[in-house]
This record gives structure tokens, C-alpha cells and sequence, in this order.
């Protein structure tokens, strides 16, 4: 397919080629019929020959390819077969394009129907009319088409097609140009009439031209404005610039740039105090102005206004409607007011009789219906109170008042009426019902005593409560003045507000006053009175309400005592409280607390940031853990932390903390701090104190093992002797090397003995401080039994081990540890003196156990001795407490202390089924260190 650039390139040319000038075409006519050409050759844009005429038609061949109508030849079916230039020019399509296409599809749509009556009458003759072709570019070609038959065919036809569209521009203008001449001299008729009309009417009128001049004006706006000669001509805005910016500029500038007439109403500003009706009309010239004094009008219409306006306010602030029904036409009228009081909207209904009577309440309708029949049968007056369902369901109550209007002859014509609006009073009054219903209910309910006086006849009426609180009857109170009951210290305050209500000041007052009861009690109240006034201002009578607060006051009594003792035992023991709103960050501290933090209350804002900053950095870490766990889990929490007050000293703390639920649902802690720093201190005191006794009480016990001891130290020094003398004797002989050397090991190993045992005496003596490490408990009482081997051998002592397989390591001071068991070790043989040598059984144990539900190790003694009485069990870990004849009573005080100071507890329970005792050390297990593992070095 062509591109398009290339088919229009070929049309532009064929149409150049197509231009023949009509003198070079007469001018080969001639030559032609002179016979100077016998051949003629038309050559197209490209320089080909497109026809060649040769013989008798050439003549007519050449005219018809130049002519400047199109020709075409069409066959049977509607094809176009030939077509000249001009036809192709026509259409603005190639020839090639345009030969071969069916002619219907270059006729418009609409004119089908007449192309195909002209083909009909064209195969019987000629035939001839306009018909509109469409051309290549898409515009719309009218045409004379002149079809007839072609000769020597059977159904070809030849067409000659005329371009219609300058005939058609032209005879538009000719036609155009003799209507403008029409109109212009109907139009000049028109204005002479006009001008005749408008100087005879009574409307004011003037003319404007589209420079704003004036071009025209009338007597009557002459009359207003001033004479013809000095208007016409003139800028309108330059004479009447009083018209700028207002209703007057906006409508003629409307009407004039818009070209559309306008009507507006307006108050003159050349004409003061002047009403004009203004109708304007955009023209050729411009405007033209028609405007007829209204101010009389307006004035009615004010006035008119103004009253019906009075009569709506009248009837919308007194509720009361006004109607009119036509009993001939039924034509009913309706004051705005009326269709308010129905919920109706005036613009859209205006309801019947029938339909007012739907809107009665069902209970009302037909006690109405029966009295407005019966008063129009009687032609009478009558008057009906109901009640009106809205749409919307809301209830009115109405009073409708009406009377009969009767015409000149005395028949009927009418009835009118008001309609008032008295829901407004009805509930007021039902309100004042009730409200005096629950007064009457509260004044006898007896949840206050209440009084009701009159200052000039005193008590009026009083209820039972008030009777129960001075201790009066209603009618002595009835004889009573308040005076007479009011405690002498107050009467004076409450002379002086009485007083100032009496004088206007006040409508009332309240205070806090005391009574003397009829038994001569005081009693605490809070009094109210409250007085209501006469329409002169006068003072009519009070209503006076007494409260007794005696209860209430006895216990803020008390609880403001509580309140100072307990910030006096806050102070006392160093005890802060506090409260803080995890939501809003919000703390609050009681004034020891400040105190504690050494903080002023009146200065510092405590905040959880502000406290926080406060604390030793070494133990923030730990605090802040503990409060997020316990927010987390909204569970309580304890911890013990330092903290660096302002003026640099470091105080301990120990803070305590549980959840609290709002009712708003707001989460919150309540909670205390403790200063413990001097506890501290004196613990610390305490420990050093026991640290020493303990020391002391382990020389002691040294001391009564010192025989014990020696022997225990002189059996390897003796065997170390005798092994020296043994290896002199054998220097002595010759090959004796070996037995040298096995009688040496055995020094060293005595040797090694005897250091074992001054290492522990040493360790027990030594006043050293506390030093925990990770221990094994069997080895633990490994070196007790080392320690104590010769006394259990001496007293005969048997001992069983019963030690639990792989037991967990313990963390203590080994020391201390090996002290509370060789000191219960002790206390059974001791308890064991007395018993028959084979049942002296000493049982140590060691079990898994538990503490605090953490894991942990039982070390437990058992002996088969004397036991105890219930009234020892209660003192055996008192101090100086003793159950021995020599004792001291401080070795199970110290076992004691030292268990706790391991986190560990220490018990004693008799034996069951068996006498004797059993003594039993509980001590946590080290954390993440497995059973079995030897944590320890010997």
C-alpha cells in the first residue's frame, strides 16, 4: 500500500497538471477544427502521454479530458470506468484511485437514495440533481450530476459532475446581503416606531452604544436625569459615577459582555431614596434600558414585610398559629407557624381536613373530629385541646381556638382560628410534677436532713433525718428556731450570711457548722441554705439542708493522726513510700522518700529518669532488669541497690514494688524504699564480731583437740625416726640401695602426713575473712573426719558415710563450712557420751535437695545420743544457750549464722523410731556447674 506522504504527493501533481488554461484549450479547438493538428497528445505530471486522440473523436476526447467539470463513464454495476482530471481534482484523489471505485461509496449516506432515483431515471433518459460527494481529504463536496445513458452500450452510463461550492458561497452571500438590507430597513422602521412607543409610555428608557455613551433617551428619564441635550452623548459612568461598584455596574456590564437581557431590582444612587425596576437588553449598538419607578411599591412592600415579619416573631415566640378554611372551596391557609407546630414544610404540602385529622394522636381524634363537626353544624364557636404526631414520632400538644366568618347574607363562608403550641407548658407543668414529686421524696427519704423556713414564721416544715440528727420530733422542730440549736461559737458566721441573703447579696450559702442536740450532744454538719424570692426580691422562704458530718469528721480526725504517724514511722525507720503510672511516667513520693534521696519536694520533680540517674552505675543494670520484668510479668519485685545522693554520699537502698490496677485500667506500682545503710553497717559490724568468734571458737576447739592432735602429729614424726635409723643401719651394709630408698618414701610420706595436719590446724586458727569458693561436699567432710579421726577414735565413735552419687558443688568459705560440720560432728559425740559403745553410730549424709525451688545439697549428721526436749527444740540456736554442762552455747548460734550467711538454712529434728538426733546443713548449689565435677582443691 501507497504511504500516505506519497499518495498526496501524486494528487498535488495530477491536480498541477490538470490546471488548463481556458485560452490554450480554445486555442487548440481552433487549430483543430482548421486542421493544423491532426494528432494530439496529452502528456501527464510525469511526462507520459495519458490519452492520445487520434481521428474524428480525438476533438471531443481532448475537450472532455480539459473541461473543468468531472465526466465520468459508469458500468452496469456502478463502477466508475472512466473518469477525467477534474472529477479526480474534485474528489482530491489520484485518477488510478479514483477509476475502478464504486461511485455509491463516494456519495454521502443521506443522498443515497437520490443517486440511486437519478442511475433509474438516467438508463430511461437524462437526468439531473444536486447530490453532496465525500473526498479523499474528508470534507463534503456538493455536486450537479447530470447521468444518462451511454450510447452503444446496453447499461453503461456517462455522467457529467458539476463542483457546486462556489455557486453555493455565492448565492449564500447574495442572499445573505439582501436579508441585511431587509432587516436593516425593518430594523430602522422598528426603531422609528419604537422611539414614537417609548416617548408615549410612562417607563423611564435610554440607550447605550458599546462605548457606554449614551445614544438615547426619553422624556421620563430625562424628567429624572436631566435633558436630552445634556445626556446624549455622554460616557454614562462619567454622569453617573455614583452607579460604580454597585447592582447597577454588575447587571449592565453583564448584559452588555454577556449579550443576554437582565431584569434586577435596585435602589437608586442618583436618585436618593428611590426604588427602580430595570429591565435591560443587549442591542447591535449595545444596551437598551427600560426602568420604571418602584419606591411606592417598596415601600408597601416594607411596610408589608416588616409586619408580617412582627406577626411570625409574635407567633414563633408565643407558639401560637394562625389558619382560615374556606368550607365552600376548601381552600385552607396556614400561618408559617401552624406548619412549625406540624413538622410540615410549607413549600411542598398544604394538607386537607382530612389529613389534619390523620395527624391527631389516635387517642384524640375522634373526640376532635366529633367536636369541629358539631361546632360547624352549629355554627358555632368552639375550642379543643390535642395532641400532634409529627412525622419524625415527636408529640404536641395544641389548643385549638376558632369562630364561624359569615358573609353579608349571613350564610357561612368560612372558619379561622389560632392554634397554640402548649407542649412547652404542659411538660413544664408535668416537670414541675415531678419535681416536686422527688422533692417530696427526697425530703422524706432521710438522706438529709432538710427544713424548709420562713423568715418570718419560722420552721415551716422539716423531715425525720433532720429530727434524728438534732434529736428532735417533728413538732418540737416545728417550735424550734435555728438559733436556738446552733452551737453559740458558730451563730455569729451564720447571723452574717443570713444577713446578706436577707439583704440581696446572696441567694445563699454553705459552711460548716456544729449543733446542740436535745441530749446536749455537739455534732459536726455541713449546713446549705438557699433561699427563693418573692417578684419584689424579697426573700419568700428557705430551704435549708443539713449534713451530718460528726462520723465523717471523727474519721479524717483519724485518719489524719494515722497519716502523721505514719510519716513518723517512715521517718523513724528510714521507710520511703511511693507510687509511679508506668503510662504517664508520673511519680509520686512520700516526704521521707525525699528525704531519703536528699531532695527537697518543693524543688525536685521525681521522675523514673530522674531516679534512675541517682543510682551507683554498678547496680543500674540490675535495677532496671528488675523493673522491666516485673512491668512485663506485672508481678512484685525487691532490690537492693546504691545510691549517690547530691552531696556525694553513697547510701544503701532496698526498694520493694507491686502491681496496682486502676480502675481506668491504667497500670500503675505502689511500693517503698528502705534506707539500709546503717543496717548495713551494723551487719557488716556483726559479721566482723562473728568472724572472730567464730576464730575463737575454732582455737577453742583446737585447744580441747590439742591431745588429740600431738598424738596425731607424733605417730609420723615417731615413724619418721625409726625410717632415718632404719637407713643409718642399712648405710652400714653394702647392696642395700633399695631398701634406702623405700625407707625414705615412707619419711617423705610421714613427712607429708604431718604437714597435712599443721596446714589444717592452721587454716582453722587463722583469723582470716570470709573467702567463698566452689566447693565438693565430700570433701568437705573428708577433711572434717581427717580433722577429728583420733577424738571419734578415742570415744569409740563408729561412722557411717552415706554420701548420694555425683552430688553438685556448693559456694562457700571452706573454713567456715568445715566449722559447722566438725562442730556438729562434736555435739553428737558429745550427745553419744552416755550411750553403750555399740550403738555409738555417727551417720553423715549428703543428699540432692532443693531450696527455694533451686537446686541444692543436704549435709546432715545423725547420732543415736540423748536427743532433746521440745523446750530446747525452741532455744537450741539461741545465743549462750546450752543444753551441756561446760558448754558455752554459741557453737549452733555461730553454725547458724554462717549457714544464713551462705543463703542456707540449718535444722534439727529428732530421730523417728530411733533416739538421738539428726542436725542438717541446707546450702544452695552453684548455678551451671554440673554434678560430679571437682571444683575444689585439696
Amino acid at each position: 500500500m501507497e504511504k500516505k506522504e506519497d499518495i498526496k504527493g501524486k494528487l498535488s501533481r495530477e491536480m498541477e497538471g490538470q490546471h488548463v488554461q481556458p485560452e490554450a484549450t480554445k486555442e487548440t479547438a481552433r487549430a483543430r477544427r482548421m486542421g493544423e493538428i491532426e494528432t494530439l497528445i496529452v502528456v501527464g505530471p510525469d511526462g507520459g502521454p495519458v490519452y492520445s486522440f487520434d481521428g474524428a473523436e480525438d476533438f471531443y476526447r481532448f475537450i472532455v479530458e480539459t473541461m473543468t467539470d468531472g465526466a465520468i463513464t459508469l458500468t452496469g454495476d456502478g463502477k466508475i470506468d472512466y473518469s477525467n482530471c477534474s472529477f479526480a481534482a474534485m474528489l482530491k484523489m489520484p485518477r488510478d484511485q479514483v477509476i475502478g471505485s464504486a461511485m455509491d461509496r463516494l456519495v454521502q449516506a443521506a443522498d443515497l437514495p437520490k443517486y440511486e432515483t437519478l442511475l433509474h431515471q438516467g438508463r430511461a433518459g437524462n437526468s439531473k440533481g444536486e447530490i453532496r460527494l465525500q473526498t479523499g481529504d474528508g470534507s463534503i463536496l456538493p455536486a450537479y450530476f447530470s447521468v444518462g445513458r451511454l450510447e452503444g452500450t446496453s447499461a453503461a452510463l456517462c455522467a457529467i459532475v458539476t463542483d457546486l461550492t462556489e455557486q453555493k458561497r455565492n448565492h449564500e452571500l447574495r442572499v445573505a446581503a439582501e436579508l441585511e438590507r431587509t432587516k436593516w430597513a425593518e430594523a430602522e422602521s422598528a426603531r422609528q416606531r419604537i422611539g414614537k412607543i417609548l416617548e408615549c409610555v410612562t417607563d423611564a428608557f435610554f440607550t447605550l452604544d458599546r462605548e457606554w455613551r449614551i445614544t438615547d433617551v426619553n422624556w421620563r428619564a430625562a424628567d429624572i436625569y436631566g435633558t436630552r441635550e445634556e445626556l446624549i452623548g455622554q460616557v454614562f459612568w462619567s454622569v453617573f459615577p455614583q452607579n460604580k461598584m454597585t447592582e447597577f455596574d454588575y447587571q449592565y456590564h453583564k448584559a452588555m459582555e454577556e449579550r443576554i437581557p437582565v431584569h434586577f431590582e435596585a435602589r437608586s444612587r442618583v436618585a436618593e431614596d428611590r426604588w427602580f425596576d430595570l429591565h435591560v437588553y443587549p442591542t447591535e449598538e449595545g444596551l437598551s434600558i427600560y426602568f420604571r419607578d418602584i419606591t411606592a411599591r417598596k415601600e408597601t412592600e416594607e411596610k408589608l414585610r416588616r409586619s408580617e415579619a412582627y406577626l411570625a416573631e409574635g407567633q414563633r415566640l408565643s407558639h401560637t398559629a394562625s389558619w382560615a378554611w374556606n368550607l365552600a372551596s376548601g381552600e385552607v391557609y396556614w400561618s408559617a407557624e401552624l406548619f412549625r407546630i406540624y413538622g410540615l414544610d410549607q413549600d411542598k404540602t398544604m394538607p386537607s381536613y382530612l389529613e389534619v385529622l390523620s395527624y391527631i394522636h389516635p387517642d384524640d381524634r375522634s373526640r376532635s373530629q366529633k367536636t369541629f363537626e358539631e361546632a360547624v353544624r352549629e355554627q358555632k364557636e368552639y375550642e379543643l385541646a390535642y395532641r400532634v404526631v409529627r412525622f419524625d414520632g415527636t408529640i404536641r400538644h395544641v389548643n385549638n381556638l376558632a369562630r364561624p366568618v359569615f358573609n353579608e347574607v349571613g350564610v357561612l363562608v368560612e372558619y379561622v382560628g389560632t392554634t397554640i403550641d402548649t407542649t412547652e407548658r404542659i411538660l413544664a407543668e408535668e416537670k414541675l410534677r415531678r419535681s416536686e414529686a422527688r422533692f417530696r421524696n427526697y425530703f422524706e427519704l432521710g438522706l438529709i436532713g432538710m427544713a424548709m423556713t420562713s423568715p418570718t414564721k419560722g420552721n415551716m416544715e422539716v423531715n425525720d433525718e433532720l429530727g434524728r440528727i438534732l434529736g428532735y420530733s417533728r413538732q418540737e422542730l416545728l417550735q424550734k428556731t435555728w438559733a436556738e440549736m446552733t452551737h453559740p461559737d458558730d451563730l455569729a458566721a451564720d447571723v452574717a450570711q443570713f444577713n446578706r441573703v436577707m439583704a440581696g447579696e446572696l441567694d445563699g450559702y454553705t459552711l460548716d457548722k456544729r449543733w446542740i442536740r436535745k441530749d446536749g450532744r455537739i455534732i459536726d454538719s455541713i449546713m446549705a441554705a438557699k433561699c427563693l424570692r418573692r417578684a419584689d426580691g424579697s426573700v419568700d422562704y428557705f430551704v435549708g439542708l443539713v449534713l451530718d458530718t460528726t462520723e465523717r469528721k471523727h474519721a479524717e480526725e483519724k485518719l489524719r493522726r494515722s497519716e502523721a504517724h505514719l510519716a513518723e514511722a517512715q521517718r523513724i525507720g528510714h521507710v520511703g513510700s511511693w507510687i509511679w503510672n508506668i503510662a504517664t511516667g508520673e511519680c509520686l513520693w512520700s516526704e521521707e522518700h525525699f528525704r531519703i534521696f536528699g531532695f527537697d519536694p518543693d524543688t525536685f520533680k521525681p521522675t523514673k529518669e530522674n531516679t534512675q540517674r541517682l543510682i551507683h552505675p554498678e547496680d543500674l543494670p540490675l535495677v532496671e532488669q528488675t523493673l522491666e520484668r516485673a512491668i512485663r510479668e506485672q508481678s512484685n519485685f525487691e532490690v537492693d541497690y546504691r545510691l549517690i545522693r547530691p552531696d556525694g554520699a553513697v547510701r544503701y537502698h532496698h526498694g520493694i514494688g507491686r502491681p496496682v490496677e486502676k480502675p481506668q485500667g491504667e497500670p500503675e506500682f505502689i511500693g517503698m524504699v528502705v534506707d539500709v545503710t546503717e543496717r548495713r553497717e551494723a551487719e557488716e559490724a556483726l559479721q566482723k564480731l562473728q568472724t572472730e568468734l567464730a576464730h575463737l571458737t575454732r582455737v577453742t576447739a583446737m585447744g580441747e583437740l590439742a591431745a588429740s592432735i600431738a598424738h596425731e602429729i607424733n605417730q609420723p614424726l615417731g615413724a619418721i625416726i625409726n625410717n632415718c635409723n632404719a637407713c643409718l643401719r642399712l648405710l652400714r651394709k653394702p647392696r642395700a640401695q633399695k631398701q634406702i630408698r623405700d625407707v625414705l618414701a615412707d619419711v617423705v610420706k610421714d613427712a607429708n602426713r604431718s604437714s597435712a595436719i599443721i596446714a589444717r590446724i592452721r587454716s582453722l586458727t587463722k583469723p582470716s575473712a570470709p573467702e567463698k569458693t566452689s566447693l565438693q561436699p565430700e570433701h568437705l567432710v573428708t577433711d572434717v573426719l581427717a580433722l577429728a579421726r583420733l577424738e571419734i577414735e578415742a570415744r569409740r565413735i563408729i561412722i557411717q558415710i552415706d554420701l548420694a552419687p555425683d552430688p553438685p558443688p556448693i559456694s562457700g568459705d571452706r573454713v567456715q563450712l568445715q566449722q559447722v560440720l566438725l562442730n556438729l560432728m562434736r555435739n553428737a559425740c558429745d550427745a553419744m557420751s552416755d550411750v553403750s559403745y555399740d550403738q555409738r553410730i555417727l551417720t553423715i549424709s549428703c543428699r540432692h535437695a532443693e531450696l527455694k525451688g533451686k537446686p541444692a545439697v543436704m549435709l546432715s549428721v545423725q547420732d543415736r545420743g540423748c536427743g532433746f526436749s521440745v523446750e530446747d527444740a525452741e532455744r537450741l540456736f539461741e545465743a549462750f544457750y546450752t543444753t551441756k554442762p561446760h558448754g558455752m552455747g554459741m557453737g549452733l548460734r555461730i553454725s547458724l549464722s554462717i549457714a544464713e550467711a551462705h543463703g542456707g538454712k540449718l535444722t534439727a529434728s529428732l530421730n523417728s523410731g530411733a533416739p538421738g538426733a539428726t542436725f542438717s546443713l541446707l546450702l544452695p548449689a552453684v548455678a551451671g556447674v554440673k554434678a560430679g565435677v571437682n571444683s575444689d582443691q585439696d
